[in-house]
């Protein structure tokens, strides 16, 4: 057998021998279990965040309203399980931060349980206990126990539905664990992922051990739950080909910089010791870590069944490998299920590293783990202490708003995707986002005034903060951009897109006209441009300036820099406070046409009228 049927430990390191427990032996199992999840859910429930801090988070917090993957609430795929279990907390809490927040409380907490059960057929029962503790100390797993992301939640069912599928001799739990799986799929279904090898081998063995009735009931019974939250959502969504348009559209606009794209500027070396040190917040613990872990890999190859091994590798691989290669580099959340499986091994290398001697086993390797957990909670509680304590950028932001703005004067303006999280805090402000100013917007922009809002990349500030107090990562991670509130006298259309030239913000032209929108303050301006034509433009294209319908300026682009300047003068008509700015060129290859490095407005003397003309 290559795994213990009951729901226990192994006392031999030998994962394929059976073992067994008297009634008061399991009795004083689960009344440990229970005593570890209440210290869990105690220390969980002293820190939980009290803000939104990320844009996921406001998304989730939306769908608790409105679920509509069309506006992102949330974003695709769905995660349909995961907002049906937090409106049944709002249900019961009243508010969009308890309810999310408490879900992964509460399964953060609950974690313990599945997590041990997994372990345990690995690890002796001692070293099991150490390293369910160890996990739980992790600083990610820690955090996002207190957030309101859908990953904490999904970790329990993923670890719940393995603790109970590798333990696939048994019909009843191999059921249950195929249930779980497809919940866990309907919280996260990108962790899919995780049976796509599994679940075929794992239905190959049922069949080859002559169980083909039980594996196409458990089959049956994955698709089932798999059913009962997949029609629903792809009925919302309109039918299958618009949801899966969804899918494709929301993969087009994700550039998560994993090692994939993020290859040019780092090593693979570096790249894995900057994963580690995210993962536990210190990249000597992380170093520590990963040696440790490919110590626990060698030693489980020579100590554990081949078997046990593989079936290990084939479960987690697939979503390591797409953690590494795609997913975000600084987005630590990703690789919580990594933490687990590497903490296994890292455990199993220390308590297997002298076996079958007492000192080492009942002494040094525990004091060894514990040494590790504590570090691990040094920068652990930091974090949540922060979290808990403080309110997010973004709401302070949002209270700065609301105090020193007029809804009925001011217009927020905002990079895309900003406008989902400013429409859920502020949704008494009319909040354009930046590519989406046209005509159509301007007229609803008329008489108001226009700040635009610099939201920092998605990312907990409180998790970047945390990690740049290292002074290694700090390197490492850079910056985080701050939130910025930028009264605005330009506004660009929705024909330029936003490009970095020189370190600078410019914005390149997407067709062959573009417009850009100038406020009318009631008196002259100076309008001074910079404009570069990239290298495939020919000099001899045609570009034309007109103001409010009349030209300006025309003629060849030419080489190099071209600028221009020109008067503008007030608009006669008070009701209409904004001078459009149109710019045409005869090149018609989108994106390869003229940049607009510098568009600056400067007001004259009020006695030196003049109309709009060329300097």
């Amino acid at each position: 057998m290559l795994f213990s049927i009951q729901m226990q430990c192994n006392t031999n390191i030998n994962p394929m021998k059976v073992t067994t427990q008297t009634d008061a032996s399991r009795r004083q199992l689960w009344a440990g279990l229970l005593v570890l999840f209440v210290l869990v859910a105690i220390s969980r429930s002293l820190y939980w965040e009290t803000s939104f801090w990320e844009w996921d988070e406001v998304l989730f917090a939306r769908a608790l309203h409105n679920f509509n993957l069309f506006v992102h609430s949330p974003h695709p795929p769905g995660y349909p399980v995961y907002v049906a279990i937090t409106r049944v907390a709002k249900f019961f809490l009243q508010s969009d931060v308890r309810a999310l927040v408490f879900t992964n409380v509460f399964f953060g907490s609950l974690l313990v349980i599945p997590t041990y059960f997994l372990y345990c057929l690995f690890l002796r029962p001692q070293a099991a206990w150490w390293a369910t503790g160890f996990s739980l100390a992790n600083p990610i797993i820690w955090i996002y126990s207190e957030t309101g992301f859908s990953d904490m939640t999904a970790l329990f069912w993923i670890i719940t539905s393995l603790a109970l599928l590798f333990r696939y001799e048994s019909h009843r739990l191999f059921y249950l664990g195929m249930i779980s799986f497809g919940i866990a799929v309907g919280i996260r279904p990108q962790h899919a992922l995780f049976g796509a090898i599994f679940v075929p081998v794992l239905l190959g063995i049922k069949v080859w051990r002559a169980e083909a009735g039980a594996a196409w009931k458990g089959l049956l019974l994955l698709a089932a739950t798999i059913a009962a939250w997949l029609v629903p959502l792809v009925v919302l969504a309109g039918g299958l080909s618009p949801y899966i348009e969804l899918l494709r559209a929301h993969a087009a606009d994700t550039h998560d910089p994993g090692y994939l794209v993020l290859r040019h500027q780092m090593s693979a070396a570096v790249f894995v010791k900057t994963k580690f040190a995210l993962m536990w917040g210190s990249d000597v613990l992380g170093a520590a870590l990963m040696g440790l872990s490919v110590l626990g890999v060698v030693l489980f190859a020579v100590h554990a069944p081949i078997r046990a091994l593989m079936l290990l590798l084939v479960t987690f691989l697939p979503w390591a490998l797409l953690d590494f290669l795609w997913l975000h580099l600084y987005y630590p959340r990703y690789t919580m299920p990594s933490i687990i499986l590497l903490n296994l091994f890292a455990v199993f290398g220390v308590f297997e590293l002298w076996p079958r001697r007492p000192w080492w086993e009942k002494t040094a390797a525990p004091v060894i783990v514990f040494v590790l957990a504590l570090t691990a909670l040094n920068w652990a509680l930091p974090v949540v202490d922060h979290l808990h304590k403080f309110k997010s950028s973004p709401v302070q932001m949002v209270e700065f708003v609301r105090r020193n703005l007029d809804p009925k004067q001011d217009a927020l303006l905002c990079a895309p995707g900003g406008e989902r999280l400013l429409s859920y805090h502020l949704p008494e402000f009319l909040i354009v986002p930046r590519i989406e100013v046209n005509e159509s917007k301007m007229a609803k922009l008329q008489g108001m005034n226009w700040y635009y809002i610099g939201l920092p990349e998605p990312g907990m500030k409180s998790e970047v903060e945390y990690h740049l107090a290292n002074e290694s990562l700090r390197r490492i991670a850079g910056p985080l951009v701050d939130i910025a509130l930028i009264k605005m006298e330009v506004l660009y259309g929705q024909e330029l897109r936003w490009k970095d030239v020189d370190g600078k913000t410019a914005f390149e032209m997407q067709r062959p006209e573009a417009h850009c929108y100038i406020k009318d303050r009631g008196r002259p301006r100076v309008i001074s441009f910079e404009i570069i034509p990239s290298p495939v433009c020919p000099p001899s294209a045609k570009v034309s300036f007109e103001l409010n319908g009349e030209l300006l300026d025309s003629g060849p682009i030419g080489k190099g820099r071209l600028k221009k300047v020109f008067t503008l003068a007030p608009k006669a008509d008070a009701s209409n406070t904004y001078h459009t700015l149109t710019l045409r060129t005869s090149w018609t290859k989108p994106g390869t046409g003229l940049t607009i490095t510098a568009l600056r407005c400067h007001d004259l003397d009020p006695i030196a009228q003049a109309p709009a003309q060329r300097q």
